[in-house]
This record gives structure tokens, sequence and C-alpha cells, in this order.
């Protein structure tokens, strides 16, 4: 090969390189407009992405067409925020500890400390978690196949003298940035739920986001 040559096969290795880094180093994005069904208890919930915006994706969850539940995740993977059971919460915590985390590997861990807010009674608690990447596998949801880690979230909540405690086994698609299923055991009862179906948005719809944010849904 000609000295040439050779300078051109490495620069056209530079911008490639350049304009497309590895994927498994790349942070996670949860899609705006991704839609999907979650089963829980017996009963199908629709679930829709309304919003994305510094790395926080809304999330509104839906039941028989009503609103039953919102909250807005981290990398569409630690709620910071939300609604549930008609109440308001925060959780304030430096979500860029959650970073190390990524690239997600089989025995990474983090651990870091928040406060969490009730909104309505104005209730404090300090929050403890540490989370750890157990495993990685493979999981089907319809006809896609989702590269999956198991994620173990221990939270550890002080209300003055009281303690609470729960453990949640999240499997997390970093492809998609979100959750397809939850194990969760918390005062001794476990919850569990399972994406059945996703629908990713078209990303050439500009439209998308427009339509998203007209809903008139208020998010915390």
């Amino acid at each position: 090969m000609t000295p040439l040559k050779k300078i051109l096969s490495l620069s056209l290795l530079l911008i490639l390189a350049a304009c497309d880094p590895p994927k498994t180093n790349r942070l996670p994005e949860t899609p705006l407009g991704l839609q999907a069904i979650m089963r829980l208890g017996g009963q199908d919930f629709f679930l829709e992405v309304t919003d994305v915006e510094d790395n926080l994706a809304s999330i509104e969850f839906l039941w028989h067409g009503e609103l039953y539940a919102a909250h807005r995740y981290y990398r569409g993977l630690f709620p910071v925020s939300g609604t549930a059971e008609g109440e308001q919460y925060e959780i304030d915590l430096d979500t860029k500890i959650l970073d190390e985390l990524f690239p997600l590997a089989p025995g990474k861990q983090v651990n870091f400390a928040g406060t969490f807010t009730n909104v309505d009674s104005g209730a404090l608690a300090d929050v403890l978690v540490h989370m750890s990447v157990l495993k990685e596998t493979h999981m089907k949801v319809g006809e896609k196949e989702f590269q999956i880690f198991v994620i173990e979230i221990q939270s550890q909540y002080r209300f003055g003298d009281q303690i609470s405690s729960k453990t949640n086994l999240v499997y997390y698609a970093p492809e998609i940035g979100f959750i397809l299923k939850s194990v969760r055991v918390e005062n001794g009862r476990k919850f569990y739920w399972q994406i059945m179906s996703v629908e990713l948005p078209d990303t050439q719809d500009t439209s998308v986001r427009r339509r998203r944010n007209n809903r008139g849904t208020v998010m915390i």
C-alpha cells in the first residue's frame, strides 16, 4: 500500500470512529414516544414515555385509559420523582453517581444517598441506595429480543426513628434505557410486573415530541 493510501485509510478509520463510537460505551437513552404494555397482578397497563430531558424519562402508566401513575426515571432505571397512589414525591440525589454503573457489567456496583420528600405532606426521609449488576442475559418481548442486565436495587428510607427497606430486582435493557421486568420485595410482600410488548417510536417522525408535549399531563 502506498503512503497516500495508508493516510487515506487511516483518515477514514478516524472519521468512522468519531461518527460511530462503540455502542457498548454509550450511556442508555430512553426513546421519546416509546410505548409498552405492562402486566401487573393480571391487569394490563399502558405505558408511554411522554418526555425526555436531561437524561430523565417521564413515563405515564394508564389503566383503562385513565392515568394511574407517572414517574420520572434517571436513564429509565431509577425513579427520582413522580405521582403514585395520589401522592407526589421527589428524591434529591446526585444522579451523576449512577453513571458510574455504566457501561453495565456483572459485578459493578454503586452506592449513593439522597433525600426523599413527600410533596403533599412535606415529610422527609434520608435515602440510602445500593445498586449492583448481578448478571447479563437476554430477554424476548414479543418478537423483539433485548440484551438484559439484571440489577439489584436495595433502598433504605429513614423517617426519623422509623426505617423502611425494599429490594428491587430489575431486568434492564440499556439499548432502550427501559426496565422490562421488576420483582420488588417490600415489608415482606412481593410485587411483580413484566413488559409484554414494546413499540419503539419512528425516529424520523419529528412530530412525536410535539404530540407528546401537548398532552397536558403534569409531571413533577
